[in-house]
């Protein structure tokens, strides 16, 4: 005898269509590995790099406060701390901006990368090191 309809519980038939309804959890703002920032200029190229590549990876999963949030607790400065938190209302692209504005332009990095180079010629001379800050000057 072959059965043509055969009685499905309901619990079963609404699991699949259920399941799809709830969204994902997304990982608390402070449980992302950002990277974080000393405050001094020569470390913010490699901190907005390190950045940029973990809130690639996130970005989607939370909403501008989360992000500002998740900047605000990488800035290891106090000083880095209160411009991101001055321009939270702004909006993690702004707060971003700022930092930029005043760790990482060419015009503060630059003299950082210089003064590097004289203290270290001054006590020590190593060929590697000397080429890498030549490199990142570059």
């Amino acid at each position: 005898m072959t059965v043509l309809h055969q009685k499905v519980p309901p619990s079963a038939a609404a699991a699949p269509a259920t399941a799809a309804l709830i969204p994902a959890r997304k990982p608390a703002p402070y449980q992302i590995k950002a990277p974080t920032f000393s405050g001094k200029a020569l470390d913010y190229p490699s901190f907005e790099e390190r950045l940029t590549e973990v809130m690639k990876c996130h970005w989607d999963s939370y909403i501008d406060s989360d992000r500002v949030s998740i900047l605000s607790e990488a800035m290891m400065d106090p000083s880095a701390k209160e411009l991101v938190n001055t321009y939270a209302s702004s909006g993690y692209e702004t707060a971003l901006k700022q930092l930029k504005e005043r760790y990482g332009r060419n015009s503060v990095i630059y003299p950082k990368y210089v003064e590097d180079l004289v203290a270290r010629s001054r006590y020590e001379y190593d060929q590697e090191s000397m080429t890498n800050i030549i490199r990142r000057v570059e």
